[in-house]
C-alpha cells in the first residue's frame, strides 16, 4: 500500500490515551492501544508508509507495519485514491 488511509466511510474517533473507535453507517470498531493512537491520525491518505514513520520519531518500523497489517487484515485500511472526491471514494469502498 503505498498511501494507506482509513477507509473513507469510516468516521475516525480518538479518545487518548488508548482507545480509537472506527463508526461507519453499519458498524463500529474499537481499537484499544497507544499505538493506535499515535498511527491511526496519520492514515489520512497524505502520507506514504515511509513519511508516516518519519513523523512517529522513534517508533520502530515493525511496530508501524505490525499495526498496519493488523488494520489491513481487519478491512479497515485502503490505498488512497487522490483522484475520486471524499464521496466516490466511499461508495467505492462500500
Amino acid at each position: 500500500m503505498k498511501i494507506p488511509q482509513i477507509k473513507p466511510h469510516f468516521r475516525v474517533e480518538i479518545i487518548e490515551p488508548e482507545n480509537v473507535y472506527l463508526l461507519g453507517e453499519y458498524a463500529t470498531h474499537a481499537l484499544t492501544g497507544r499505538l493506535y493512537c499515535q498511527i491511526i491520525p496519520l492514515l489520512n491518505g497524505q502520507y506514504t508508509r515511509e513519511e508516516i514513520i518519519q513523523k512517529l520519531n522513534g517508533l520502530p518500523p515493525e511496530h508501524f507495519d505490525y499495526v498496519l497489517d493488523r488494520l489491513n487484515a481487519k478491512g479497515y485500511l485502503t490505498d488512497a485514491a487522490h483522484n475520486l472526491t471524499r464521496v466516490a471514494a466511499t461508495r467505492y469502498q462500500l
